[in-house]
C-alpha cells in the first residue's frame, strides 16, 4: 500500500457523534443531579441551568418573550 492508500482508508472511519436529544438528556440529568449538593452560593445546579438552557435553546426550544426576564433574572 502508498501513502496514499493509507491515508484514505484512515480518513474514510466514521466519526461518532451524539445525537442531540442524548445530549439533552444527559444535561438535564446532570442538572438535576447537582441540585443534591447545596454547600456553596450560588449552587452548581443553578450554573448548570446556563448550559442546560443553551443545549436546549440549540436542540430546537422555543421561548416566549413572556418568560425572557424569568430567565435572565434567575
Amino acid at each position: 500500500m502508498t501513502d496514499a492508500t493509507q491515508h484514505a482508508s484512515f480518513s474514510a472511519r466514521p466519526v461518532a457523534v451524539l445525537p442531540m436529544a442524548m445530549v439533552q438528556r444527559m444535561t438535564l440529568w446532570l442538572m438535576v443531579a447537582s441540585g443534591f449538593v447545596v454547600s456553596i452560593e450560588p449552587a452548581p445546579y443553578e450554573l448548570l441551568f446556563v448550559l442546560a438552557l443553551t443545549v436546549f435553546l440549540a436542540g430546537g426550544l422555543q421561548v416566549s418573550i413572556v418568560f425572557a426576564p424569568l430567565i435572565v433574572f434567575l
